[in-house]
C-alpha cells in the first residue's frame, strides 16, 4: 500500500520549490506579486499564496506565469538551476512592437519598388 503521508510530502515539497522559482524569476524581472497577478488574470494575493505554496496553480496557470515572466516553464518545474530570464518587452508594448514591424516591413517592400534611377530625375 503507499505511503500517502509521502507522497503528499514530495508533492508539497515541488509545489513550495516552484513558488521560490517564481519568486526568484518574479524579482529578476521586476515584477511586484500585484503585476504578475494582472498579466495572468489572478489577484496579488492568489500570487502570494502560490509561491508559498499555500495554494497549488494549475498547469495552465503555471504555463502562463512562466511565459510573463519570460521563462521556460521547465525552469519552473524540473530544473537544478534558477530560472533563466529572457529579456522582453512589457507585455503593453508588445502589440505596438508587433505593429512597427509590421510597418517597417511594408516600408521596405515600398521601397523596394521604386526605381533605382528615380533619385536622378528619370521618372514620369
Amino acid at each position: 500500500m503507499p505511503d500517502l503521508a509521502a507522497a503528499n510530502a514530495v508533492i508539497n515539497d515541488l509545489y513550495t520549490e516552484v513558488g521560490q522559482r517564481i519568486i526568484a524569476a518574479r524579482k529578476a524581472r521586476g515584477y511586484t506579486q500585484a503585476d504578475l497577478g494582472r498579466t495572468v488574470g489572478l489577484s496579488r494575493s492568489s500570487i502570494a499564496n502560490i509561491e508559498c505554496a499555500v495554494q497549488r496553480a494549475p498547469f495552465h496557470v503555471l504555463l502562463g506565469i512562466a511565459q510573463a515572466l519570460g521563462v521556460d516553464p521547465v525552469d519552473l518545474l524540473l530544473s537544478d538551476d534558477p530560472p533563466q530570464i529572457t529579456p522582453a518587452l512589457p507585455s503593453a508594448n508588445v502589440a505596438l512592437r508587433r505593429r512597427l514591424l509590421a510597418a517597417r516591413n511594408e516600408i521596405d517592400t515600398l521601397l523596394e519598388a521604386i526605381p533605382d534611377n528615380y533619385d536622378k530625375g528619370d521618372h514620369p
